[in-house]
């Protein structure tokens, strides 16, 4: 346990863990004994991206990947009004995310170019990757945004050779957009901190 906080600390970071308890059901009860609290339990759902459903892309909206520092950073502000986060909106994160073989995609308004939402996947590992952060603006909330954004990703994800896309949702509207895409319920993620 030392270790592993001392490696956390380290890096200026504080000591926390993503996992699924079910295949480690000893870990949990050694982190809760060391001092770690349980910060939510999620559920995981998954989709085999070749067996996603198409969802159709909202009239006025566009939905792309995202080259130009324009349209990264337009990403990082959709996230951060999605999920009320303060900070700058700074598109060299994604530019990594993008450079170590993640996935991007924006939602933005096809007549302005104002970003409505966005989510990323990371790097494929084993076949499989991880769709986080997605997200939409307050104001184009209830407009299909977020299922064409689910779906893109899971494409793209597809066509990069994921066999199995995995997710969390926060909360049951997100559960059904996700359901409509094709991700069903499959375990339980354990978010927990020190």
């Amino acid at each position: 346990m030392a270790g592993l906080v001392a490696a956390y600390a380290d890096r200026s970071r504080t000591p926390r863990l993503e996992y699924l308890p079910a295949l480690a059901p000893d870990v949990e009860p050694a982190l809760l004994a060391g001092g770690f609290t349980v910060e939510a339990r999620l559920p995981m759902m998954v989709c085999r991206p070749a067996d996603a459903v198409p969802q159709p892309i909202p009239d006025g909206i566009e939905v792309l990947v995202p080259e130009t520092d324009e349209e990264l950073t337009g990403l990082v502000t959709a996230q951060h009004e999605a999920f009320n986060q303060d900070g700058p909106a700074d598109g060299a994160g994604i530019r990594r995310l993008l450079a170590a073989g993640g996935l991007a995609v924006l939602a933005r308004d096809a007549r302005t170019s104002e970003p409505a939402g966005a989510g990323v996947a990371t790097a494929v590992h084993d076949g499989t990757t991880e769709l986080a952060g997605l997200g939409v603006r307050e104001r184009y909330r209830r407009w299909g945004i977020a299922a064409a954004i689910t779906w893109e990703l899971s494409r793209l994800a597809g066509r990069a050779g994921v066999t199995t896309a995995f997710l969390t949702p926060g909360g049951d509207v997100a559960e059904r957009v996700y359901a409509r895409v094709g991700y069903a319920g499959a375990d339980e993620m354990l978010h927990i901190s020190r």
